[in-house]
């Protein structure tokens, strides 16, 4: 869990007109990705299971600053406005990044340092004045194990 400054976000598109004005702050919070199983139904269901609990952690949160009389704004994870486009309110991989969650790695997905790469992710943004933490660097330096993985070869070794 860490806490992005939304000025982070200043240029960024979003769906919500002055959201970084109305809640300078966003709390982002990663879960480990289980594994999913091999039928439809165990992927369906394990996938069920990560979106509640973070639905969860989200509404505690919520409620946590909202009665300490300050406003918030739950991003979902699947939450989508611009169905065409798979464009949620806010993108919560950013706001991860920008509240010391984690790093964009080479697959560009973010790596957290407890899970790697296998996070869901949600963010709570809020007027509380909490003090933001810095992004992390990129930590992945001569590692080649997302190129390796990447059963398409699609990815290069470029620096993150």
């Amino acid at each position: 869990m860490g806490v992005a400054d939304a000025a982070f976000f200043k240029g960024s598109h979003t769906y919500i007109p002055d959201l970084f004005t109305s809640f300078p702050r966003a709390i982002s919070t990663a879960i480990c990705v289980e594994k999913f199983g091999s039928s439809i139904e165990e992927i369906s269901s394990s996938f069920s299971k990560q979106i509640e609990l973070l639905e969860r952690i989200a509404l505690k949160v919520s409620n946590f600053i909202e009665n300490k009389n300050f406003k918030t704004l739950i991003i979902h994870p699947e939450d989508r406005v611009d169905l065409a486009g798979e464009r949620g309110l806010i993108s919560n991989k950013a706001v991860a990044k920008a509240a010391e969650t984690g790093w964009l790695g080479k697959s560009l997905l973010l790596v957290t340092l407890n899970f790697g790469p296998r996070v869901r992710l949600v963010s709570v943004f809020t007027d509380m004045p909490l003090v933001p933490d810095n992004p992390l660097k990129c930590q992945c330096k001569d590692c080649q194990m997302c190129i390796t993985a990447c059963p398409e070869r699609a990815l290069k070794n470029e620096v993150c």
